[in-house]
């Protein structure tokens, strides 16, 4: 771990978390997802790589497709593929309010 990021191990991880940047908290959160690729602590220069997230990716295409079926009054056919977009990425905004959406015009 980056040396300046040792002082956010939480003990208390929530208070942690909520009182440090939101840049900060993402690279702890999800060390996955931003791997360190340079620190520089005399600079205060930190550099992450920024991975894409391959289920949010698939949840993606498949809520585009969802879509397109919504639009072509396959409701049943787009309804499958925004559950299976939420069953990859449950955090998935934009497929819930699709879900939502869809089942207000049955």
């Amino acid at each position: 771990m980056i040396p300046s990021l040792k002082r956010y191990a939480p003990r208390n991880r929530l208070y942690t978390i909520t009182n440090m940047p939101i840049s900060r908290q993402w690279v702890v959160l999800f060390p996955k997802v931003f791997p360190p690729l340079y620190a520089n602590e005399k600079e205060r220069t930190f550099l992450f790589v920024v991975r894409p997230d391959p289920d949010f990716q698939k949840a993606f295409e498949l809520y585009i497709a969802a879509n397109l079926d919504l639009e072509h009054s396959a409701r049943q056919s787009g309804l499958l593929k925004l559950k299976k977009a939420l069953q990859l990425a449950p955090g998935f905004r934009l497929a819930q309010d699709a879900i939502s959406q869809a089942r207000k015009i049955e």
